[in-house]
C-alpha cells in the first residue's frame, strides 16, 4: 500500500506516480483519480491529484459525498460550517467568500441551492497564502460548497502545495509535447 505521510489525506508534496503503487487512474495530463489515500476521510468519496514528472504531487482534491438538503441549503451550510471549524482548529483562521452574482434570478432564500447549482452563488473558504503559513509545505487550502441539484449538495476540499506553480507549468509543457 501507499506509505502514509504527514500531509492531508496522508499524502506529501513531491510524491511520485510510482509511490502511489498503481492506485492512480489517469484523467488528463498530470491529473489522476486516486482510489484511496492512506488517510481517507469518511466524508469524501473521490480523490483527485495532480502530479508532474518533475515536481511530483502538487495538488489534492477530495470530493465529498452527497448531502441531501432543502432549497435553502441548510444541511449543506451546516456541514460546510463544521468542516470550516475543523480546518480552523488545524490550520488557523480562514477567509470566507459567500456571494450571489448581481442580477441573478436565484436571489430568494429558498433558491439558495439552485443559485449554487447554476454557479450564480459561491460559498468557499481559503486558508494560507499571506494570512498564515501552513504546515507540510502547503501553500493554500480551499473548502468549496457545490450543488448537483436544487436539493443535493456536496463539499470539495483542495490542498495546494508550494510546488503548485512549477507543477502547473510542467504539466502544461507535457500537454504541448506533440505540437
Amino acid at each position: 500500500d501507499i506509505l502514509a505521510a504527514d500531509g492531508p489525506f496522508g499524502l506529501a508534496m513531491g510524491m511520485t506516480k510510482e509511490m502511489f503503487k498503481g492506485h492512480l487512474t489517469p484523467v488528463s495530463t498530470g491529473v489522476y483519480m486516486l482510489d484511496t489515500p492512506p488517510k481517507a476521510h469518511p466524508q469524501f468519496e473521490q480523490y483527485v491529484v495532480k502530479i508532474s514528472d518533475k515536481t511530483g504531487l502538487c495538488w489534492i482534491k477530495g470530493v465529498g459525498k452527497d448531502i441531501p438538503t432543502n432549497g435553502h441549503g441548510i444541511q449543506l451550510k451546516s456541514e460546510f460550517d463544521d468542516f470550516e471549524r475543523k480546518l480552523d482548529e488545524r490550520y488557523g483562521s480562514h477567509k470566507r467568500t459567500d456571494f450571489l452574482v448581481s442580477g441573478s434570478l436565484w436571489n430568494d432564500p429558498q433558491y439558495w441551492m439552485r443559485g449554487l447549482q447554476k454557479e450564480d452563488r459561491y460559498l468557499y473558504s481559503v486558508w494560507g497564502k499571506e494570512k498564515n503559513p501552513l504546515p507540510n509545505e502547503l501553500l493554500e487550502i480551499g473548502l468549496f460548497a457545490g450543488a448537483t441539484t436544487g436539493d443535493n449538495g456536496y463539499l470539495t476540499l483542495e490542498y495546494s502545495f508550494t510546488n503548485k506553480e512549477l507543477c502547473d507549468r510542467d504539466v502544461e509543457k507535457q500537454k504541448d509535447v506533440g505540437l
